[in-house]
């Protein structure tokens, strides 16, 4: 829909040198799409299944609602009066007339009726086209609706409401496009804030090339801004859209450039962002329109989406413009969004055009018969102008790339005709190859839409009306071969479809859209026309016939060059009227070839996976509009093998869950090493690093607690060698520590007997309790701290608050306390406390506490603590000292009562060293060992009154 004529003057005064290359705008504001949902397969849709229900949001005078007086209702100044003419320059004067005379292809292939009237105004048809199928979309009374076809009329999916499966409110201004590059269908329309709570655009993208199958929904926010007239496009690194925005609605605030990133939402990725930037408001942003990708042979490497739009010189007051079109280019970057930035491409001066055709509130100019039943009443149809229309079309062709776009103008007395031009460029920028206004007659032709097909041949189609030649609403085409007379539309105008009645509203349009199929020869067009007072639509396919066929020469010069062991490039010099090429290869020794390259625009391929020491033979055949001209081909020998070592001393060190340092050693003259790795389990290998020039690499991304292989091997100038293997195993992944808070033995948490818990010493200072209770019948205690990621220790405390027992292994050697008790005092809750040595702690990998109770007594294990019924005599505060030690070291502790007690000496691998037994006496003992024989090393002094024991690590040093 069309907003708003501007009160705002453009400030772009035309200067072909100033123009070019000029950044407008970086930074863009960057939007993360909502992916609504995915639907179900269409084929099974019913219409029960609908997701919201029907809200009417357009009726005969528009949107219900809105006050659509601000779309047209505020006219341009015009400057100056001297500036206008009487005629338009660029007027074909030559018009073929003899329809049949015409050549037979050019007939219409196919014409059907499409979606029915709606008790609405306008419908806004659009369709797009894949190799199967048709999907048509107009405005509905309660948003956007769409059908999909097949290609001879036959219904696959039925009339639909957009929103019945996107479940965001729809509002229309429905554009329908499809994405040959990736063989999807995407549908459009913007949405009605009272049903989403905002403005935005909706997006439904095919999961797959079936549109009856399921489909990815987006929904993309623009808060209190409406979106309005939206239009898009594909190109090969994003979704490029325009819209007219109107704070909260109503007041035009400029017009918006999107890049929606593609890549993203055809995976159905929920990360998908869009990029914009809003350009001032003025009406050569007003009239832009995104520049659609067709055919499957991208852009050259580098270049941004792109933007048309128009400009007439009435626009501004400066008495030098000229009227103009011009090119903005969208540069995006989806992973640094500051790097992207839109620009002026190209500013282009034009033959004079007038672009107004009258000054009739709402450009109300295309005049049509009497209306039906009355006395002479007439009405007069909106002509839509000052739009670059939908949609501008990109193709790129063997030599060049093209673009045509058209607009409505004056030919001259009011009376509408359609501003065609084809934009190409085979170096450098883009320049006006030829432009033109087809109108023949006094008939008005507005709405047009012009399309290329494959073969660089132009349809235009439009719709036609007037009152003085008798003409009621309906549709008609042309067309012209590439190689006809510049500036013509060759074709002799065909009809479509024939009006056979007026219509009784000033709306109409607001586009029509004609594309090209998949097939790149036959176009499709979807309009409105009226065989009553009420509106239909239409859909039709025709055909151009192609210039006559010019003999396509063979492709000389072939060279072989970069030939290694396994890969080589082979190249050929260009063929003049040739699209693009075909190469394939194959063992000299062998019958079948292998396609290297299929339909490249390129004059050179890279073929890998070649074996070494091999003689091969390649051919390469242009093709040119006509068809494929003969083979033509040559040979090349890859190189003899030779011998590269194979890495030895493979290493797997810094082993973690999610990770691992792996490093091997130097193999003589190797450039470089390939590193692969995978699950032992799985017989698909991952690619690590590919020609790494370090002997070392990381893994990260792992799985836990996983056996890995992993593989490395040399290459040489000549070839890879062997691949050396090893294997390694991730440790446990770390947890959420789950008892927490219970840092106090106030805030012990209650355990369960029998179940093993994981748990987390997070911190510094974290400690962890843990309460249980025994019975008269199941007395006797184990407890059992496993796991241990680093040195942690445990005490038991009675129900009385009295320290039972503690374990102090040394390193991550499991901890055990075994209290056999006996009295019924020994019956109620007691709490064991868990804590790090001198502060250690992990905050991933999880400890293992069990708490276990017996009728009979548990019996110990070696280096483990048993308290049996006796009381304890070592208490606590085991201390050694000095620490590191290396002659006479001091033992000291606290005792309850008078006794006897053990203190053993052990090596870190559990031998017993040296006891010693010495009495006790209450409060802190002192002890002195002497370590001057002991060799270097840890070692672990324990102190057992046969009840208990207490360890501590000492280290002695030389």
């Amino acid at each position: 829909m069309n907003k708003i004529l501007f009160t705002l003057l453009s400030f772009l005064i035309f200067s072909a040198a100033y123009a070019q290359e000029k950044i407008i705008a970086r930074n863009p504001t960057v939007i993360t799409g909502r992916l609504v949902k995915v639907t179900g397969e269409l084929r099974n849709y019913k219409l029960s299944d609908k997701a919201i229900p029907d809200v009417i949001v357009r009726d005969l005078d528009g949107i219900v609602g809105k006050d659509e007086a601000f779309e047209e209702g505020v006219e341009r100044p015009r400057y100056p009066a001297s500036k206008t003419f009487k005629s338009d320059p660029a007027l074909q004067k030559l018009y073929p007339v003899n329809v049949q005379a015409n050549v037979a292809n050019r007939a219409i292939v196919q014409n059907f009726a499409g979606m029915p009237y709606q008790p609405l105004n306008p419908p806004d048809p659009s369709l797009c086209v894949g190799p199967n199928h048709v999907i048509q979309m107009i405005n509905g009374s309660s948003g956007a609706l769409f059908k999909v076809y097949n290609k001879t009329g036959g219904q696959v999916v039925a009339q639909t409401y957009l929103d019945a499966i996107t479940t965001k409110g729809g509002l229309g201004d429905p554009i329908a496009i499809y994405d040959q590059l990736a063989d999807r269908f995407i549908l459009t329309e913007f949405n009605n804030k009272p049903e989403t709570g905002t403005e935005g655009l909706t997006m439904a993208v095919s999961k797959t090339n079936d549109p009856a199958g399921q489909w990815y929904v987006y929904f993309f926010s623009t808060g209190n801004t409406f979106p309005d007239y939206p239009k898009f496009s594909v190109w090969n690194d994003a979704y490029y859209a325009t819209t007219n925005d109107f704070a909260n609605g109503s007041t035009y605030a400029g017009s918006t450039v999107y890049a929606f990133d593609r890549a993203k939402m055809l995976a159905g990725d929920a990360t998908a962002t869009v990029q914009k930037f809003t350009l001032g408001s003025t009406d050569k942003f007003f009239s832009m329109s995104p520049v659609n990708l067709e055919g499957s042979v991208v852009p050259p490497a580098g270049s941004g989406g792109l933007i048309a739009y128009m400009q007439d010189d009435t626009w501004t007051a400066s008495s030098t413009d000229v009227d103009s079109i011009g090119l903005l280019e969208f540069n995006v970057d989806f992973t640094t969004p500051a790097n992207t930035t839109i620009k002026y491409k190209v500013t282009l001066a034009t033959l004079a055009f007038k672009s107004d055709l009258c000054t009739a509130t709402r450009g109300q100019c295309i005049s049509q018969p009497p209306i039906q039943g009355t006395t002479g009443t007439t009405v007069k149809l909106e002509g839509l102008d000052s739009k670059i229309m939908n949609q501008p079309i990109y193709r790129r062709f063997g030599g060049y790339e093209g673009i045509v776009l058209t607009h409505l103008v004056d030919k001259g007395s009011s009376i509408a005709g359609a501003r065609w031009y084809e934009l190409r460029k085979t170096s450098g920028n883009w320049g006006i190859y030829q432009q033109s206004t087809y109108a023949p007659d006094n008939t008005h032709r507005w709405l047009p839409s012009i399309c290329y097909d494959n073969g660089g041949n132009i349809g235009l189609a439009y719709n036609v009306s007037s009152s003085a030649t008798g003409v009621y609403p309906g549709a008609r085409y042309t067309g012209r071969k590439e190689c006809d007379p510049l500036n013509t539309m060759s074709y002799a105008e065909n009809v479509l479809i024939a009006g056979t009645a007026s219509s009784s509203s000033t709306r109409y349009g607001d586009y029509n859209h004609l594309v090209c199929d998949p097939d790149g020869v036959t176009f499709w067009f979807t309009c409105e026309y009226n065989v009553a007072s009420t509106w239909s639509t239409q859909i039709a396919s025709f055909t151009l016939d192609p210039c006559t066929p010019v003999t396509c020469g063979d492709p000389a010069s072939l060279a072989s060059s970069a030939i290694t062991n396994t890969s080589a490039t082979v190249g050929w010099g260009a063929v003049a009227n040739a699209v693009s090429y075909d190469v394939d290869y194959k063992a000299a020794s062998s019958a079948t070839w292998i396609n290297a390259a299929t339909a490249t625009a390129a004059t050179s391929a890279n073929l890998s996976s070649l074996t070494q020491g091999t003689l091969y033979n390649w051919r390469v055949r242009a093709t040119c509009a006509a068809g494929s001209g003969n083979y033509v081909a040559a040979q090349f020998t890859t190189t003899a093998p030779v011998v590269c070592g194979v890495p030895t001393g493979l290493v797997s060190s810094a082993i973690t869950s999610g990770g691992a340092q792996l490093a091997w050693g130097a193999v003589s003259s190797a450039t470089s090493y390939d590193v692969d790795y995978k699950l032992t389990s799985s017989a698909t290998w991952i690619n690590a690093a590919t020609a790494t020039a370090a002997t070392s690499t990381t893994l990260t991304g792992l799985s836990a607690s996983a056996s890995y292989d992993w593989r490395v091997r040399a290459n040489c100038s000549s070839g890879s060698g062997n691949y050396a293997a090893a294997q390694f195993s991730t440790i446990a992944q770390g947890c959420t520590d789950q008892l927490e808070p219970n840092n106090t033995a106030a805030t012990a948490a209650p355990i369960t007997i029998g179940v093993t818990y994981n748990a987390l010493i997070a911190a510094n200072g974290d400690n962890d309790y843990y309460a249980f209770n025994n019975t008269p019948t199941l007395k006797k205690i184990r407890v059992s701290l496993t796991n241990l990621p680093v040195d942690y220790d445990m005490k038991l405390y009675r129900p009385s608050g009295a320290l039972t027992a503690t374990s102090q292994n040394g390193g991550t050697t499991s901890e055990q306390i075994i209290y056999n008790a006996s009295k019924n005092n020994d019956i109620g809750t007691y709490k064991v406390y868990v804590y790090g040595y001198s502060g250690t702690f992990s905050s991933t990998q999880c400890y293992t506490l069990l708490v276990e109770l017996g009728a009979n007594n548990f019996s110990s294990t070696s280096a483990q603590t048993n308290q049996s019924n006796a009381v304890q005599v070592v208490r606590s505060g085991l201390k050694v000292y000095p620490n590191p030690a290396s002659g006479t070291f001091t033992v000291s502790f606290d005792a309850y009562k008078k006794g006897t007690a053990t203190i053993s000496l052990f090596n870190q691998v559990g031998q017993q060293i040296s006891d010693r037994k010495v009495s006790v006496e209450n409060g802190i003992n002192f002890n002195s060992l002497d370590a001057s024989r002991l060799k270097a090393g840890v070692y672990f002094i324990k102190v057992n009154n046969g009840n208990g024991v207490q360890t501590q690590k000492i280290i002695i040093s030389r």
